[in-house]
């Protein structure tokens, strides 16, 4: 499997995830259980976590900051999330060998250097692991969640 190949399978999923949790009514899209986050939290967060790893690592970009309380239901954030997206779906169409060599440093108090590479691997598996959460969620507040896996 490639990276491009994750990637489609992770826009194909978040497509779905997004048309799922535009169903879900706005106190359930919110709801939150002690210690657990709402739907809207995680897709807030996977959002967040795209412009950080895509924008502001790999392509040096300034990052914005996402916030849930922004997002009533999926189609707000499904507008923000877009304009996110498609700068991920450019890198990806294009993406150059010699990028996937390179280093980036990770901002933060232990800053860390990785390859390009495992940086987007890291971004791809961090969605998939988060995806899981969201489907979970949706069948806890009684919605449906759609069929994500790869197969």
């Amino acid at each position: 499997m490639t990276l491009e190949d994750m990637f489609k399978h992770a826009e194909s999923s978040r497509r779905k995830i997004l048309d799922a949790a535009g169903k879900m009514d706005a106190a359930s899209f919110v709801a939150r259980t002690p210690g657990v986050f709402s739907v809207r939290d995680l897709l807030v967060h996977l959002m967040d976590t795209e412009d950080f790893w895509i924008g502001s690592v790999v392509l040096a970009q300034k990052q914005r900051k996402f916030t849930p309380e922004k997002y009533k239901d999926a189609g707000t954030l499904t507008v923000d999330w877009d304009k996110v997206r498609e700068r991920t779906r450019k890198l990806f169409a294009t993406l150059p060998a010699e990028l996937l060599r390179q280093t980036r440093t990770v901002p933060g108090e232990a800053a860390e250097t990785f390859e390009v590479e495992k940086i987007l691997w890291h971004f791809l598996t961090h969605e998939t692991h988060h995806r899981g959460q969201v489907c979970m969620l949706m069948r806890e507040n009684g919605f449906e969640p759609p069929v994500v896996d790869l197969l």
